[in-house]
Formats: C-alpha cells, structure tokens, sequence
C-alpha cells in the first residue's frame, strides 16, 4: 500500500529531495509518452525543505495537446512535517486541509560529495563523465548513460551538496514506452527556509481523511 506521507512529501516529482539540506528551489518539469502521444504534461514549483527533512511543496501543472490548448491544470500545496510524520494538502480554493497522520516512515540516503559529484553518479548505473556547464547560475558536472533504448544525462552541482540540477531521460528503444522527460533548477537558494511556510493556515477547516 503506498504511504500517504511519501506521496504528499515526493508530490509526483522524481526528484524527492528528502535529504537533510535546508534549501528552497524553483523548477520546471515536462513530460511526454509515448501512450498519449498528442499530449505533453508540464510543471512549475517552489519546494521548500528543512535540516528535519521536512517539506512544502507549491505546483503548478497543465496537460497541454501538441496544439498548444490546455486539457487540464492543477495546482499542489502541501506541506510534510518529519518530526511528527504527518503531511498536510491544502486546498486554497476551497480553504480546506487534509490532514494525513502516517504510520509509515521513508529515508533518503545522503549523497556523496566530491569537486567532481563522482560519488554521486555512481548511483546510477552507466553514467560517464562528459563535461562541465552552469544550471540556475551553479557549476554544475554532467554525466550520462547511454543504451540501445535510453539517453539519460544528469547534472550535479559540486557547491550544493552534489544536488541534481538538471535530468533528461529519453526512451527510445524497442519494447518500452518512447518518453521525454526533464526536469530542472531554475532558482536555488541556500539556508533555511521561513517556518511560515510550514505551518497550514489556522482559518481553514481541517479534515482527517486523505484526499484521495
């Protein structure tokens, strides 16, 4: 059964950044497969996470057709307290919140840091060194797999803690699904956030079901 906190604390994203570094990013997301082949799903945020692992999350997501039309949008707030493992999806528009208390807890392992975020990339199986660049004003180093059926190429930021700034994954190959995926950095500041941001608002009414 999945856990209601990962989904809440992950929010859909493949980057979880549960680790213990206080941070707060900006990114861009976009999604293509092969299934839906007439329509791309994009996605815009603020993630907001604490030394605890705790996490705010702030999406914005549109499936938009090849035409340009948006099928649909949504918007994602939700908040994840560590210390108490409970997670929080607030719905502004109908000044609601879920409160979800866990009974399951999850872990990300700190990542390995070094000048090249070569103890970072080995993670990952088949990624080689390719070059050097610069993701949301960071220096970042890039690696990257290649197969018969997939391109995956990543970019890890040496001054950040070897964050992932930058991941593109194309599926190509016969007897998988063909995909594009990408997700990046667009702002990163260091150090830690508000704790207002953390705390859902007191004014809306409470609920103790998931909102699933």
């Amino acid at each position: 059964m999945m856990c209601g906190c990962a989904l809440v604390a992950y929010a859909g994203l493949m980057l979880p950044l549960l680790d213990n570094v206080p941070r707060t990013i900006q990114f861009e997301s976009i999604d293509w497969r092969g299934s839906n082949p007439t329509e791309i799903v994009s996605q815009t945020g603020t993630i907001a996470t604490l030394s605890d692992r705790s996490r705010a999350n702030w999406i914005r997501g549109k499936e938009i057709s090849l035409t340009g039309s948006v099928i649909q949008s949504w918007f994602i707030h939700s908040i994840y307290f560590r210390n108490s493992n409970t997670a929080y999806v607030i719905d502004d528009q109908h000044r609601s919140v879920h409160v979800i208390p866990c009974d399951c807890t999850f872990e990300q392992d700190g990542v390995p840091e070094d000048a090249l975020c070569l103890g970072a990339s080995r993670r990952v199986r088949g990624l080689t060194y390719v070059g050097s660049g610069e993701v949301a004003g960071f220096p970042v180093t890039r690696y990257r797999a290649v197969n018969t059926s997939e391109v995956l190429t990543i970019s890890f930021a040496p001054t950040l803690h070897c964050q992932v700034m930058d991941l593109s994954e194309i599926v190509f190959g016969l007897g998988r699904e063909k995909s594009y995926t990408r997700f990046i950095i667009t702002e990163y500041a260091s150090g830690k956030p508000s704790l207002s941001v953390f705390v859902p608002p007191s004014e809306y009414r409470y609920q103790t079901t998931p909102p699933w």
